[in-house]
């Protein structure tokens, strides 16, 4: 495994296209206080938003010049966003026990739900773009219709805060990971458990699903990264003690590769075919909270407590 430590410049750092180690490329501040997720623009590479402790949510675009929009409206803090699949909106989860749905415009309008009865840590939205589904510190996970604007069910089976839902790419089917030491996957349409996954003594924090809806990456809170076959349950490869404590991981586009961030301030380029880890990144000042890549996989952006959203080149090459 090779460490590659960023450069102390806060300016563009430009690379070689060959270039064949991550290479950062952005060096932006524009949240107060701690960076808590981001999330990519489905078909655009280079539009972030990032939300975070400032109650702020912010749309970031990147080009020859940085521009960056603020939308507020939640009282506490944001602790989840995610893009719409068809890139029309975003939905965030937050601390204020609400979710809000947001239209990409200088106005920042956007309309809200609430259901849960304590903080909601978690967002995705459904493939359809019609539905979304949440996670909370009340133990729940609920599903709401966006186009009528009302909740649909409750999924109950979790015995503590949940940290991460996501739907799989048919929609009909929703992953999460809870406190309770327990990877839950669910049948949306009915509101049932199908498998649970069970952990001695650890639990995850964050779940990612492959583009082929065939495995499942959770990040522990051991500061492990396992993968599961989402088919037949079993444990298909772990890292261990690859991070102090596991805050993200996410699938490259390609199902090739893991990218994974830590408390101890690093994230992780995973080779999954070889089995191994290929770099370590390094260049915040403190946890690292999330680290995502783009669609097309040839970027990618970390955030954390330092407040900072550093978007890398991902330099590895896909045949």
């Amino acid at each position: 495994m090779v460490e590659f430590v960023v450069p102390k410049s806060k300016e563009m750092i430009s690379s070689n296209n060959q270039d064949q180690h991550p290479s950062l490329v952005r060096h932006l501040r524009g949240h107060y206080h701690e960076l808590s997720d981001l999330a990519f623009h489905p078909n655009n590479g280079k539009k972030i938003a990032t939300c975070g402790t400032d109650k702020y949510l912010l749309w970031w675009t990147l080009g020859g010049s940085v521009k960056c929009y603020k939308s507020e409206g939640h009282t506490d803090k944001i602790n989840s966003c995610a893009y719409s699949p068809n890139g029309r909106f975003i939905a965030t989860a937050s601390n204020d026990d609400t979710v809000r749905i947001w239209v990409p415009t200088i106005l920042g309008k956007c309309t809200f739900f609430k259901g849960h009865s304590s903080a909601v840590q978690c967002v995705s939205i459904s493939p359809t773009n019609t539905e979304i589904i949440t996670g909370s510190n009340d133990k729940t996970i609920k599903t709401w219709n966006l186009q009528r604007r009302i909740f649909i069910s409750s999924l109950i089976g979790h015995t503590n805060w949940v940290r991460s839902v996501k739907y799989t790419s048919c929609g009909r089917t929703a992953v999460s990971c809870a406190d309770d030491r327990s990877l839950q996957v669910w049948d949306v349409r009915n509101g049932m458990s199908v498998h649970t996954f069970h952990f001695l003594d650890i639990s995850g924090t964050y779940v990612s699903i492959h583009p082929n809806d065939v495995s499942l990456a959770v990040a522990m809170n051991n500061g492990s990264v396992r993968i599961y076959d989402i088919r037949n349950h079993q444990l298909q490869q772990q890292y261990v003690d690859i991070h102090q404590e596991t805050n993200c991981v996410d699938w490259h586009p390609s199902g090739l590769y893991l990218l994974s961030c830590g408390t101890e301030g690093s994230s992780k380029l995973i080779d999954v075919m070889e089995g191994r880890p290929l770099y370590t990144i390094r260049g915040h000042r403190g946890s690292i909270n999330k680290a995502k890549f783009n669609p097309d996989g040839e970027y990618f952006a970390t955030g954390g407590t330092d407040s900072i959203l550093m978007v890398w080149r991902t330099g590895i090459l896909i045949n």
